[in-house]
């Protein structure tokens, strides 16, 4: 039984996801990071490919190389040589990890841990939407998904706590966890240092959208399937209305590009909509903070098969940007008064979600952007998901007979002070 010194718990973060990659689980796992080192815990070491950030003194990290298609089986060797090497010194109380696409370290590290470990973010075991896909990564799904049911099951069997960011997970994890009592529901979280609120003169003017007024706006790796065409057409609808309405379309490359372009054309309001394609990650916050009105939906494939916990709409809440979002997900949103829902491909709904939010007044918006940042910061951010994880971990450990009542009441007396 481990029994820390010091406040707070002792984690290992390992991970074979590449956090110098900004897409997808990996800004999530950069996020994750950091926020690890924003002091929540007493110790901590990081497993993880390797990178040239500069980690603090104290920070025991051991680095293991990079995933590719010929070295995947070498890089999981490493991964449990380093998570063995750590875990014997007996100087931590639980190992974190998210699963990669082929967690064999994790696997063999089950049937031996030498302290307990939970796993975070799990998604949809199945891998239901990419075996749909006629692309290369449709073949590797179908491919890799056996196996990786295999090691995934052992994995959850053998897990201390489990979460994921929708109830739907949750419930397509459940056969795999055997039982609810280790999953937990923590939401997407949104890097509040990358994303907050800036001038919105000042945004719209370094990206060269002055001319624009309102804005409605969205920010996908793929936006042809997250609903831009709804807001193209939406300003071909609204143009007399709005006589200077445009719409800014971040993100993405390729044929969806081009066909976005084409239907910009073909309504007549090329000139009004502002098509970027690829923007860096870091440069991102400066074109939600020119939007009036964010847009995050996700098809209603996408919603039966996964939910929709859209990182944008957190990051357009952290920006002070009012939100348009799919029914029956994201409830935080209705509650708190911080945007509207639609329906998927229905104009008319898109259109009632919208114009209250086109129709603010410039204080009422200003009021907006301070209550929706702040709100994101304490509910949505890095910080807030970590502490509400730790609390979690806590209280698995201290069910389970593996964290001592001692450390128990100083890590409770820490979390009310």
């Amino acid at each position: 039984m481990n029994s820390p010194d010091e406040r707070g718990l002792r984690l290992v973060y390992v991970t074979d996801h590449d956090i110098t990659q900004m897409d997808g689980p990996e800004i999530n796992e950069r996020d994750f990071v950091h926020s690890l080192l924003d002091g929540q815990v007493s110790r901590l070491a990081l497993i993880l490919p390797r990178n040239d950030h500069k980690y603090p003194k104290g920070v025991d990290v051991h680095f293991i190389p990079k995933k590719s298609l010929y070295g995947m089986v070498w890089q999981q060797a490493k991964l449990l040589a380093a998570l063995i090497k750590v875990t014997k010194q007996g100087r931590y109380d639980l190992v974190v990890t998210r699963l990669g696409s082929l967690p064999l370290g994790l696997w063999a590290y089950s049937f031996m841990p030498r302290i307990p470990y939970a796993v975070k973010n799990v998604g949809d075991p199945e891998f239901a939407y990419l075996r749909t896909r006629r692309d290369l990564k449709g073949l590797l799904a179908r491919l890799t998904n056996p196996p990786y049911k295999f090691l995934y099951g052992r994995i959850l069997r053998g897990a201390l706590a489990v979460d994921a960011c929708t109830e739907i997970s949750i419930q397509k994890n459940q056969p795999f966890a055997r039982g609810n009592e280790k999953l937990f529901l923590v939401d997407n979280a949104v890097n509040t240092s990358l994303f907050y609120p800036i001038n919105r003169r000042e945004a719209r003017r370094r990206v060269r959208v002055e001319h624009l007024n309102p804005i409605i706006g969205i920010v996908a790796g793929l936006p042809w399937e997250k609903g831009a065409q709804q807001i193209i057409r939406t300003v071909h609808r609204l143009r007399e209305k709005y006589p200077n309405i445009g719409a800014l379309i971040v993100g993405g490359r390729g044929k969806g590009l081009d066909e976005l372009k084409s239907l910009s054309k073909e309504l007549d309001v090329l000139e009004r909509c502002v098509i970027t394609g690829y923007v860096p990650y870091r440069e991102v916050n400066n074109y939600m903070n020119c939007f009036d009105v964010g847009l995050a939906m996700s098809s209603p494939t996408i919603m039966k098969i996964e939910g929709n916990a859209n990182l944008k709409i957190r990051a357009y809440l952290a920006c002070g940007v009012p939100v348009i979002t799919n029914h029956g997900s994201n409830p935080f949103v209705g509650k708190q008064g911080l945007g509207n829902y639609c329906d998927w491909g229905d104009e008319e709904s898109f259109l009632s979600a919208l114009l209250p939010w086109l129709e603010l007044s410039s204080s009422e918006r200003k009021a907006f952007r301070k209550r929706a940042s702040a709100y994101a910061q304490q509910e949505l951010s890095t910080t807030a998901t970590l502490r509400q994880r730790i609390a979690f971990w806590q209280e698995a450990l201290l069910k389970t007979g593996q964290l001592d009542r001692t450390t128990h009441k100083l890590l409770k007396a820490t979390k009310d002070e």
